[in-house]
């Protein structure tokens, strides 16, 4: 499975205008993915701005940062690299921690909190360059076995060599190495680091997500212009937005999801799905900031995702796509 194979782009700077102007095209030119204003503004009508932004407020375990602000940006970088394709069919990979079942986000969140517990030096990317295959599995250790373990096995491996050669071995020096606007990081950790040069191709047109950089930057401190962040085109947002009705899906892709077949990654329907998540994100941001200015599209990103934990039988279910992006 070539999930490593994606458009790539010229080292140039991209621009939020620009990430902006490629989602806009695939609203514009979308087949199977519509946006709902009538249902925008129905959001907009009933919003309240005293939703929880990070899903650190709500994690099951309680979420403690690391003693340090060093390790602390380290240890989210590392996570948020692995942060794709948690669903299984028909079981969904689990981990028992702490007395506690978790999957997905919260479970990835564990095994690298568990690494870290058990001594494993995972942030060091010294470590992280030799890491074995074996080394990787027990890091995810749960049932059944996590997704794509060979691609995050090379992600992690990637890093830490890159880390190693010209990084001291560790992320925050990377981070003393670069500007801290939005463009820049964006640029320089797609350039520089494996499974995050997030770009499709769509009629011809390269179209921007970078969704790891993307939710990860939002957590950092002391970034520039967090403003300029668009939000992390993912599973579970598309699939909030659809069942507040704003995102409508034709009947064709609507079978495809409610139904759980796949939707193969940088397919027309699943860029569209991916690109009209953070068109109508925009749009939200767009008429909510005449009333609050300060909800930006990573925090209204981020209220949407922690609604998505809140199970219920009015759910829609999420699309299925194997990817190393998200």
């Amino acid at each position: 499975m070539e999930l490593f194979m994606r458009c790539t782009v010229e080292n140039n700077m991209i621009s939020t205008n620009e990430i902006l102007d490629s989602l806009e095209y695939v609203h514009k030119n979308s087949k199977f993915v519509s946006i709902d204003s009538a249902a925008i503004d129905a959001f907009v009508a009933r919003f309240s701005p005293t939703q929880p932004t990070s899903w650190a407020e709500i994690y099951p375990l309680g979420y403690k940062k690391r003693a340090n602000d060093d390790d602390e940006l380290d240890f989210l970088f590392l996570t948020f690299s692995q942060a794709f394709c948690f669903w299984g069919f028909p079981e969904k990979w689990k981990i028992n921690h702490k007395g506690q079942v978790l999957d997905g986000w919260w479970a990835l969140v564990a095994c690298f909190e568990r690494a870290l517990e058990n001594g494993v030096p995972i942030l060091d990317g010294n470590y992280l360059s030799q890491m074995s295959l074996a080394d990787a599995r027990s890091l995810f250790q749960g049932e059944p076995e996590i997704p794509l373990l060979e691609e995050r096995h090379k992600i992690l491996v990637s890093i830490g060599q890159t880390l190693t050669h010209k990084y001291d071995g560790r992320i925050h020096c990377f981070f003393a190495s670069t500007k801290k606007d939005v463009a820049s990081l964006v640029k320089n950790i797609s350039r520089e680091f494996a499974g995050f040069d997030d770009v499709a191709s769509y009629h011809g047109r390269k179209i921007f997500f970078y969704k790891k950089i993307q939710v990860f930057l939002s957590y950092v401190k002391g970034i520039e212009n967090y403003n300029q962040l668009v939000g992390a085109a993912d599973y579970k947002i598309p699939a909030v937005l659809r069942k507040l009705g704003i995102l409508v899906y034709a009947k064709e892709l609507a079978d495809l999801v409610d139904n759980r077949i796949e939707i193969p990654a940088g397919s027309e329907a699943e860029t569209e799905i991916r690109a009209s998540d953070l068109w109508a994100i925009h749009l939200l941001c767009e008429k909510l900031n005449l009333k609050w200015p300060s909800i930006y599209p990573a925090t209204l990103d981020g209220m949407l995702w922690n609604i998505s934990q809140k199970k219920d039988e009015t759910d829609k279910p999420y699309h299925l796509t194997r990817t190393i992006f998200y």
